[in-house]
């Protein structure tokens, strides 16, 4: 099993990828992932994902999904849905999908659909079409 190591940089990021590890990218920093990373983004953290990438948001994360990145976003974690890209929001988390991105909402989440997206909501989740 890969360790868990914090990372508030582009470049702590890319060497514990590199290693083999998973990243939990902190703080207020600036990230791009692409291929089939997989990273937990918390606290203030941005993330533009590309490729296959994965990414976890929680806390107040930010996260830019594109092409076929999936994204699980829990707590007040935003994301912006682009291209093909999945998003599980969970909690009061607030997704924005365009393109053909496709949205499960539970909970409380909040999504807002643009063109072609395809969005499935459950619970009290809010969706505007």
């Amino acid at each position: 099993m890969s360790d868990r190591v914090e990372v508030v940089t582009q470049a702590d990021l890319d060497r514990v990828l590199k290693a083999g590890n998973y990243p939990i990218l902190i703080g207020d920093g600036w990230f791009q992932i692409a291929g089939s990373a997989h990273v937990l983004a918390r606290g203030s953290a941005h993330v533009e994902a590309l490729g296959n990438a994965h990414v976890e948001a929680r806390e107040s994360a930010h996260v830019e999904a594109r092409e076929s990145a999936h994204v699980l976003a829990w707590g007040s974690a935003h994301v912006l849905a682009r291209g093909s890209a999945h998003v599980l929001a969970r909690g009061s988390a607030h997704v924005e999908a365009l393109g053909n991105a496709h949205v499960e909402a539970l909970g409380s989440a909040h999504v807002e659909a643009r063109e072609s997206a395809h969005v499935e909501a459950r619970g009290s989740a809010h969706v505007e079409a």
